[in-house]
């Protein structure tokens, strides 16, 4: 059960990374000279968006598990989706997202 609420807690979580790191829809933003340098850094960096994706959602959508603290749900998720991102990040190194 712990591991089905994880998994499904953390798929938005990549999906949001994905869209804001690598999709085609944000590149204008990634590359533009008008959007704002930390905006950019912060964009070309996967493992940052991880970071404050996971914290976000955490903070917004705690995991229904009987694990008290209000701290505690944003920095699991920002450390699981670093995780995560840095388990894809291995992946695609090694070549395995071109098919």
């Amino acid at each position: 059960m712990m591991r089905e609420i994880l998994l499904f807690w953390l798929l938005p979580i990549i999906g949001i990374v994905y869209v804001l790191g690598y999709s085609l829809i944000f590149q204008p933003i990634r590359v533009s000279k008008k959007t704002p340098e930390f905006i950019r850094a912060l964009l070309s960096c996967p493992m940052c968006i991880a970071f404050w994706v996971g914290l976000f959602v955490g903070a917004i959508n705690w995991i229904p598990i009987h694990w008290p603290g209000w701290i505690q749900w944003p920095l699991v998720g920002a450390v699981s989706a670093i995780g995560v991102e840095y388990i894809l990040e291995l992946a695609r190194r090694q070549g395995y997202d071109e098919g």
